[in-house]
């Protein structure tokens, strides 16, 4: 899990959080992002899981697609969908 992004929000900083919730989604690994989303929203952190994954969705194509079928491996079928709908808007036709 992303301590370091969950104790920026809790300390309030915001925009430290969203930093470091860019840095991970460009650059942790699917399972990494999967399992950081889960906690985010375990933690009530819906905020914090969405701006992990609009970041993820930045990545090339083909990581977006590993991280979706990570997400659903782990039957999160509405991150998945979130990825993907973000995706689309960072790589339109």
């Amino acid at each position: 899990m992303d301590d370091e992004a969950l104790g920026h929000l809790r300390a309030g900083r915001d925009a430290d959080a969203a930093t470091y919730l860019w840095h991970a989604g460009r650059a942790h690994a699917p399972a990494e992002i999967r399992d950081a989303v889960t906690a985010y929203r375990a933690a009530g952190r819906t905020d914090a899981a969405e701006a992990m994954l609009n970041s993820a969705a930045a990545r090339d194509l083909r990581a977006v697609l590993h991280i979706v079928g990570t997400l659903l491996e782990a039957r999160q079928v509405e991150d998945a969908a979130t990825l993907v709908n973000a995706a689309l808007s960072h790589h339109p036709a």
